[in-house]
């Protein structure tokens, strides 16, 4: 599979129409098409039906339009950041991080920025939802990392990464881990530490009032990493992201009746300036395997 096949691929997929996607690729339409049939070939079925000059993508060709385009994203990182190394410069990189975000979730794509760039100027914003947004719109950060913000305004970029659920988080001498899993209603003797500085706290004190559970009237940590901490002193248990790093004195339980879930999302501001480091960022996360990355976080844990 070559990149160029790949690329005409996505553009005929947006237009339906090869022409279109021939002028937007700057390709005669001979040659788009004959790419798009060598990559039919080596997939093993058509990606393109076409009706009476009308183009439709088939069932196959709607399945690769996620890995193609993860792809094709990739290898553009991989070539802006091999630019930016044979420059040998650097740029500031300000990333604003809501306080209910695990910094290990970004490990791997600063590393190969740092690696990339020595000498980086790289600022990490921590603060609230509302912080986070601020940061954002007023350009005292280039990119933002958080759960749905309920800011709703119109310059914001969003690319949603991965999607999660919750389980509840102890210390493993804690009771509740004489069972394998647990219910709302039994959360009701459970004390409960409250995520006040998560962007799903109130959608998650919803549920838990309407099942007659109660957090504690605690306001003890302002993020995860405090958070933890306290759990390890055995002070009760707290409803956590399933890709919240534990301990290793900590367990999780999953709550079986808890339909709640949380989007980790990526902004920008549409139409602005960035610098070169914040591009190759952007593009780095939006191409990473999320999937795989969360399952590795979840098999964590601090020694």
């Amino acid at each position: 599979m070559e990149m160029h096949q790949v690329r005409y691929f996505l553009a005929v997929a947006k237009e339906l129409n090869f022409t279109h996607a021939a002028e937007a690729c700057h390709v005669a339409q001979p040659s788009l098409s004959r790419a798009i049939q060598k990559l039919e070939a080596e997939l093993g079925g058509q990606l393109f039906r076409r009706e009476r000059g009308l183009t439709h993508l088939t069932e196959l060709g709607r399945l690769m339009i996620p890995p193609l385009t993860r792809c094709f994203e990739s290898a553009i990182a991989a070539k802006d950041l091999a630019a930016k190394f044979k420059k040998g410069g650097s740029e500031p990189l300000r990333i604003a991080i809501s306080n209910s975000i695990d910094l290990e979730l970004l490990q791997s794509s600063l590393s190969e920025l740092v690696r990339v760039f020595p000498r980086l100027d790289l600022q990490l914003l921590r603060g609230s939802a509302g912080e986070t947004a601020a940061r954002l719109k007023d350009g005292n950060a280039e990119v933002a990392l958080a759960c749905p913000l309920s800011d709703s305004w119109e310059r914001l970029d969003s690319w949603e990464l991965f999607c999660e659920g919750f389980q509840l988080v102890a210390h493993s001498s804690h009771a509740v881990f004489k069972q394998n899993a647990i219910t709302l209603e039994q959360l009701r003797d459970v004390r409960l530490v409250p995520r006040r500085y998560c962007e799903q706290f109130e959608a998650l004190a919803k549920v838990l009032a309407e099942a007659d559970v109660k957090h504690e009237e605690l306001d003890i940590a302002d993020s995860d990493q405090d958070l933890s901490a306290l759990l390890s002193t055995n002070i009760g248990a707290s409803i956590m992201p399933e890709s919240s790093r534990l301990k290793s004195e900590q367990r999780a339980i999953k709550i079986h009746d808890l339909e709640l879930s949380r989007p980790v999302v990526l902004y920008a501001v549409a139409g602005r300036k960035r610098t070169q480091a914040a591009t190759s960022f952007l593009n780095l996360l939006r191409s990473a395997n999320w999937k795989t990355m969360t399952k590795q976080q979840l098999s964590k844990t601090d020694n």
